[in-house]
């Protein structure tokens, strides 16, 4: 159940799975599950309040498939676009989903701001202090992976960053309730603009600041896929390290 099943295994079961799923991690001892069905609709409504519609932000959502790669930084747009009865269908199964998990004595990981933006967001937000970020594996701006490749990042030390982050946590807690626990990470297998330990110390206390300020007593579940990457020859799967 980490980040990537939810796109190689269970991008398309419908609720009558889930019930199955969710019994079976229960009697195995799963107590923190991750709960990313649905986060999609959230940051739809926190685009939407900065002045993008649907349509704005059609190039920034992958397809169900692609959903954690998306969700983690390292494409925009691959298989997409989602509409808005897709994302208001997944709203509602996350809701059921939530109620059973929580039912079990669970308490469900959500997801928080890892700083990703539709690439149009500084033409409705202008003083955005966004960069794009580093390409991932083999999407860069040649060949077929162009139009997917392009994805902007907002500076982690911007107030803005901040303002966002609290917001989607502000309206994902009115929609699901909350166990305070929320998962995300900013530079997955990706080399962040500068190693110094000063920034990387500020950039992280502004992530968690983004979940702390909607809720005091947030948790930061973080996996330890960040940083830099090498390419394992046999297996050709993004191997981290940290440096």
């Amino acid at each position: 159940m980490n980040v990537c099943t939810y796109g190689y295994s269970l991008a398309f079961v419908p609720w009558d799975y889930w019930v199955k799923h969710i019994d079976w991690m229960a009697l195995n001892g799963v107590n923190m599950p991750l709960a990313f069905v649905g986060q999609e609709y959230v940051w739809n409504q926190v685009f939407k309040d900065y002045g993008l519609s649907l349509e704005d932000q059609y190039d920034f959502y992958s397809g169900p498939a692609f959903l954690p790669w998306f969700r983690m930084g390292n494409m925009r747009g691959f298989g997409g676009p989602l509409t808005e009865d897709w994302m208001e269908k997944r709203k509602d199964l996350n809701i059921k989903m939530l109620a059973r998990m929580r039912g079990l004595g669970m308490k469900p990981a959500l997801s928080a701001f890892a700083g990703h933006v539709p690439a149009n967001f500084t033409k409705f937000v202008p003083a955005a202090n966004v960069s794009r970020s580093p390409n991932w594996a083999n999407f860069n701006n040649a060949g077929i992976t162009a139009n997917f490749s392009d994805v902007f990042l907002v500076e982690p030390t911007d107030p803005l960053f901040v303002e966002i982050g609290n917001k989607f946590i502000k309206l994902q807690s009115q929609l699901y309730g909350t166990d305070h626990i929320y998962q995300c990470d900013t530079y997955n297998e990706m080399v962040p603009p500068t190693d110094e330990p000063a920034y990387l110390a500020e950039s992280s206390k502004n992530v968690y600041a983004a979940m702390s300020g909607a809720d005091p007593d947030a948790i930061w579940l973080m996996q330890g896929w960040l940083f830099q990457v090498r390419a394992c020859p046999i297996h050709y799967r993004p191997i981290c390290q940290l440096t």
